[in-house]
């Protein structure tokens, strides 16, 4: 087989690449379609359970502390007196 010129190599190269990425979106394809039937099961789990009555308790508020008298930050340069 004769060798290959720079341009045909060029082009081997970029369909190799294509045929690479064409397997890998192929790929996430499938791995997307899998999480998306495993999100529905776990909405119909949630579903079910919620019909049963159970329900998650309230998160705790928590409340922010005023900054204090002595935080200068943000608040740029002390005055001189």
């Amino acid at each position: 087989m004769a060798e290959l010129t720079e341009q045909q190599q060029h082009l081997q190269n970029v369909v190799t690449q294509q045929n690479q990425l064409v397997a890998e979106i192929n790929e996430l394809g499938a791995q997307a379609d899998a999480k998306r039937q495993q999100a529905v099961k776990l909405q119909g789990i949630m579903e079910y359970l919620s019909g049963l009555g159970v329900t998650l308790p309230e998160p705790e508020v928590v409340s922010e502390e005023a900054p204090s008298e002595g935080d200068t930050a943000g608040k740029g340069f002390a005055e001189e007196a």
